[in-house]
């Protein structure tokens, strides 16, 4: 478990959250959901599969990078602006480290598990390759020993079997969760 210190702005880090969703939610994939229907989508499949805060905070804000206002370096991928962000507000380790790897989890899964690309729509497929395709296998056996390595396959399940509905998502219940995880 990796130790935190109390972040005294919690609230207001929390907030700042939920405007950034706000402000730029509405913002659309290629198959025209929009970020926060996903990341709403995401965290209540993580809920219902049963993973921890941290997990369903990760599921929550793993794609937070595409929600920052444009003007940021543009040769670096969402997810890397995303973690940055979000390390910068007081998130943990373990939460930081999902959302900037959950990109290289899709490539490695799209190299080892074959049906894993198969279950692409075909948007995703075209995004795969903008953010460099499947992982060479060499770089995928590497990746294999990410700390994060169990925790990054499970978030990107969720993304593939997705079922869950965005309006079962409670905005107080997330602001709880992003609270507590940022007073510890």
């Amino acid at each position: 478990m990796t130790t935190q210190h109390a972040n005294p702005n919690a609230l207001a880090v929390t907030a700042t959250i939920f405007e950034l969703f706000d402000r730029f939610g509405e913002r659309t994939y290629s198959d025209g959901t929009s970020l926060a229907e996903h990341s709403k989508a995401s965290a209540i499949a993580a809920k219902l599969r049963g993973f921890d805060r941290d997990m369903i905070i990760a599921a929550f804000l793993h794609d937070i990078g595409m929600l920052l206002p444009p003007g940021l370096p543009s040769k670096l991928g969402h997810e890397v602006l995303g973690a940055d962000y979000l390390q910068e507000l007081g998130f943990s380790k373990r939460v930081v480290e999902v959302v900037r790897e959950h990109v290289n989890a899709k490539r490695y899964l799209c190299t080892m598990r074959m049906y894993f690309f198969d279950q692409l729509n075909e948007q995703q497929q075209r995004r795969l390759i903008e953010q460099g395709g499947p992982m060479p296998e060499r770089e995928a056996r590497l990746f294999e020993h990410h700390p994060y390595f169990d925790d990054l396959l499970r978030l990107r399940s969720l993304e593939v079997a997705q079922q869950a509905n965005a309006a079962e998502f409670d905005g107080h219940w997330m602001a709880g969760l992003l609270h507590q995880h940022l007073s510890q």
